[in-house]
């Protein structure tokens, strides 16, 4: 059954911005507090990371987010409006990733800037380095080893 609901959110889950979990439950014809429940033990398999109660990530888009915001904090502090422009994302989608960060301590937020958090390792920017040096309990939330399809199956 988790197999099922993944093959039919992953559509809706590939693109830079996915859409709304309350919109995927529209498209999917699922009552929202149902389709919530639904993803919660793909959440706890690290088969999808949560940004907040609204927004659903896979893994790898995650990750890729973050190497974004790894690159513009080499220059310096970042406001949400660059980060929303060089993800090529939207302004609530934005914020709503880099409180995310700010809560897992990848970003650290002060006034209407975000700056790389001086207390985790420095990261490369490749994503194999970002997922080794920020373990799936303090960032990136259960991010599988294993492919998604093998995670289900455990």
């Amino acid at each position: 059954q988790e197999a099922a609901l993944l093959a039919k959110l992953e559509p809706l889950l590939a693109a830079p911005q996915p859409m709304s979990l309350g919109d995927m439950g529209k498209t999917m014809k699922i009552p929202l507090p149902a389709l919530q429940k639904a993803v919660r033990p793909l959440v706890a398999k690290g088969v999808l990371v949560q940004i907040n109660d609204k927004r659903l990530y896979l893994p790898d888009d995650v990750a890729t987010l973050a190497t974004t915001a790894a690159e513009l904090a080499t220059r310096g502090p970042f406001s949400a409006a660059e980060f929303r422009d060089a993800a090529g994302i939207g302004r609530n989608a934005a914020i709503d990733l880099l409180e995310f960060f700010d809560v897992k301590r990848f970003t650290r937020r002060q006034g209407l800037l975000h700056y790389r958090c001086v207390a985790q390792q420095k990261v490369k920017l490749d994503q194999n380095v970002i997922r080794e040096s920020y373990p799936p309990g303090l960032f990136l939330k259960g991010l599988p080893q294993k492919s998604k399809r093998s995670a289900l199956e455990s």
